[in-house]
């Protein structure tokens, strides 16, 4: 924080220590209750123990029952608005309610959701998008839920959330390729040597074999031809080969 500090002098910055909160992520419930004492530009930063970084809420053991909490209850005001749509003489047809309901409350729940929807607490949500299915269908509750996907035209829940994490995964590593790829072929090393004890071809990123980039296999996502085929989805494992991220 002293660093900090000076940084943020040295170049007329000035942080907004009521904004600014500590947080401590640990799984040690006999330190639940702890709180951090830091202090920035003489003041005490106060302690939150659910912050929210980029609209998603955290805890401390990364549970994300407050942000799926808080996602259910606006998932739940949001549907309160599609019923008022939905009469069954006068009420609108079931394309616009269709997108109505992709629009206003798929869109909140499926908010950087490869980072929580491995939660156990995920199953909030889902309730709330069942409601959502139910009435873009025009069912009633005593509906099995697996017959709601197919009356209301929407992918089940755990297959969007699958779906979307394997573009998220998808994606990262053709942006590692492409680093890669540009790197090792346009960048060179910026480094002083002694005069011929690295040649001119010198890159900053090791050079990767076929099918390895920077010491990991590439994961080819799976093929989005068929719905099913989406829970067959590669997913990375740590460096360390504990397991999936």
């Amino acid at each position: 924080m002293a660093s900090l500090s000076e940084f943020c002098d040295k170049w007329r910055l000035t942080p907004s220590v009521t904004k600014t909160v500590s947080s401590v992520f640990h799984l040690d419930n006999r330190r639940a209750s702890q709180e951090l004492n830091i202090y920035l530009s003489g003041r005490r930063i106060s302690h939150d123990p659910h912050p929210v970084y980029l609209g998603v809420s955290l805890d401390r053991s990364l549970t994300f029952r407050q942000h799926a909490t808080k996602t259910a209850a606006k998932i739940k005001s949001r549907n309160n608005l599609i019923s008022k749509l939905a009469g069954s003489s006068w009420g609108a047809d079931a394309q616009t309610l269709w997108s109505s309901a992709v629009a206003l409350c798929y869109s909140v729940a499926e908010y950087c959701v490869p980072a929580w929807g491995h939660s156990s607490h995920v199953k909030l949500v889902d309730r709330q998008l069942n409601e959502t299915m139910q009435i873009v269908s025009g069912t009633i509750r005593p509906t099995p839920l697996q017959w709601l996907p197919v009356l209301s035209h929407i992918a089940p829940p755990v297959v969007r959330r699958t779906e979307l994490s394997a573009n998220f995964i998808h994606n990262f590593q053709k942006n590692l390729m492409f680093l890669s790829t540009r790197t090792s072929s346009t960048i060179q090393c910026l480094v002083c040597h002694p005069a011929g004890q690295y040649g001119p071809s010198t890159h900053l990123l090791p050079q990767t074999t076929s099918g390895e980039l920077l010491g990991r296999p590439i994961l080819q996502p799976a093929p989005r031809s068929s719905m099913t085929q989406l829970f067959m989805c590669l997913v990375p494992t740590c460096p360390d080969g504990s397991g999936a991220f």
